[in-house]
């Protein structure tokens, strides 16, 4: 079940190019702050984000989470700090993903800076 849903989740991240999306949407859960991404090369930076992460095995129990990202169709939940960072994607709440320290740089940028 596992492999089946790393398979769904990088294949739709690899079929939705940046010019296939208009918009992603960062939902802050703990500040209600919200980022829309329009800009194609953010964009692709958050995509090659949530695409690096690797699965990670156990059981998954955590605090809610610190971001809600939105595009299409997906939604996936982001815990980050400065050091560590962890997705969720929203239909399989059971497996997480955790997040390259290159994609825990950039995401927090990206965060930093809208």
């Amino acid at each position: 079940m596992k492999y089946i849903f790393m398979f769904i989740l990088l294949f739709f991240l690899a079929a939705c190019s940046s010019e296939d999306l208009e918009e992603i949407k960062i939902n802050g859960l703990k500040n209600k702050e919200r980022i829309v991404v329009t800009d194609s090369k953010i964009m692709n930076t958050i995509k090659e984000a949530l695409q690096t992460a690797e699965m990670e095995p156990g059981i998954v129990n955590l605090a809610n989470p610190h971001f809600k990202i939105v595009f299409k169709n997906e939604t996936y939940f982001l815990w980050i700090t400065g050091e560590s960072g962890i997705i969720m994607n929203a239909k399989d709440t059971h497996i997480i993903f955790t997040l390259s320290k290159q994609a825990i740089s950039d995401l927090n940028e990206i965060i930093k800076e809208s």
